[in-house]
């Protein structure tokens, strides 16, 4: 069997392409976002098929030429192929599939399109990055027969990354905190800067953020004389950044799955979070994980009752408390980490045991796939 793989740049489809690689002829292509060939030679597909992939009514599909003399279409970032061979469909999150316009999302011409794509007779399986995302996809497409089995959990993998890099030994503890981008207050900066100045009262610490921190943000560590450290750029997250702390602090209620979280497990890093869409899952029992509370996040009550429990948005799993009271259950998390050595130690187990052996393993990734590819 010959599996073609559409390459995907971004490293939490590194472990899948891997395992693929070990247990198949895999198609030997560059990870690059170079244009599939159908785009350079006819002009007017060209057009019609950019056209289709830029409107909101149409859900995220494309042909593949280059994959012609392949048996099986393995296509990540919620894309459908729609090739007539048999796929496998990776989707992170429902809303990339259906596209960004919420009202055209529930419309009948959306999701019809949505279903007949998606459900042809050439599909494997469905694999999700989270349980969150399947209940999504069950949910929003519940009338499709025997949908239970099209649809699996497929965790994403890393490397043990605890072996390769020594952890080091610091003076006091260090609470770190990573975000990319301009995104600081989308993923919890301003909640992580309230909380490392609210444990300052209380502990002797070093705070370490690999993140744009803004300055108003820096002058308040400097006004708490909190110990910290601010770091722009890396080449290596895990021996710059990652190797640094003892404790991973990320209350962020914008990611899908949060990657960040992942590389902290790999190194044995117990995590604070909240519990937002697949947070609980991907931290386990490897960390503490609160109830999120942001009053800044619009919530439409009438969207829950409507919709059901579908998108990237903080719904079901939200709890409305106040702000203060979130950094407070977060300060006390993180002294709990801090002042019981036995909670932490279970919680640096469970982590490293989560990327050796369970569902994060390489093990597991490669069992699955073989399973769902070769039926072993």
């Amino acid at each position: 069997m010959r599996i073609y793989v559409k390459p995907f740049l971004h490293p939490i489809f590194k472990g899948t392409y891997e395992t693929l690689s070990k247990i198949a002829e895999v198609n030997k292509i560059n990870f690059s976002f170079s244009k599939p060939a159908v785009y350079e030679k006819q002009k007017f597909r060209k057009y019609v098929i950019f056209f289709l992939n830029n409107i909101s009514i149409f859900p995220k599909a494309l042909y593949y030429r280059e994959a012609k003399n392949f048996d099986l279409i393995y296509s990540p970032q919620s894309i459908v192929p729609l090739n007539n061979k048999k796929y496998i469909v990776e989707i992170e999150l429902l809303e990339m599939y259906l596209r960004k316009n919420e009202k055209l999302r529930h419309t009948k011409v959306v999701k019809y399109l949505a279903k007949k794509l998606l459900f042809r007779k050439n599909l494997v399986k469905i694999l999700t990055y989270s349980e969150a995302t399947r209940k999504a996809i069950l949910w929003y497409f519940r009338d499709v027969p025997n949908i239970s089995k099209k649809v699996e959990t497929s965790y994403p993998v890393i490397e043990e990354n605890y072996k390769k890099y020594k952890k080091q030994k610091n003076d006091v503890p260090c609470i770190g905190y990573a975000c990319s981008g301009n995104k600081f207050y989308f993923k919890g900066g301003k909640i992580v800067i309230d909380t490392v100045c609210e444990l300052s009262k209380k502990y002797d610490f070093k705070f370490i953020a690999k993140a744009n921190v803004p300055k108003v943000m820096i002058k308040k560590l400097e006004k708490y004389n909190v110990n910290y450290e601010i770091i722009n750029q890396v080449e290596n997250m895990f021996k710059e950044f990652y190797s640094k702390i003892d404790i991973f602090l990320y209350p962020s209620v914008f990611d899908t799955f949060g990657y960040v979280l992942l590389e902290a497990k790999s190194m044995g890093i117990p995590i604070v979070a909240c519990d937002y869409f697949s947070t609980r899952e991907v931290v386990g029992k490897g960390g503490i994980v609160m109830g999120s509370c942001f009053k800044e996040l619009i919530f439409d009550k009438h969207m829950l009752v409507r919709y059901g429990p579908l998108f990237h948005r903080p719904v079901l799993s939200l709890m409305f408390r106040g702000y203060k009271e979130l950094v407070n259950d977060l300060s006390n998390a993180v002294s709990l980490l801090l002042e019981d050595e036995k909670i932490y130690k279970t919680c640096v187990k469970e982590n490293i045991n989560d990327v050796k052996n369970g569902k994060f393993s390489y093990k597991e990734k490669e069992r699955q796939l073989k399973s769902i590819i070769y039926g072993e």
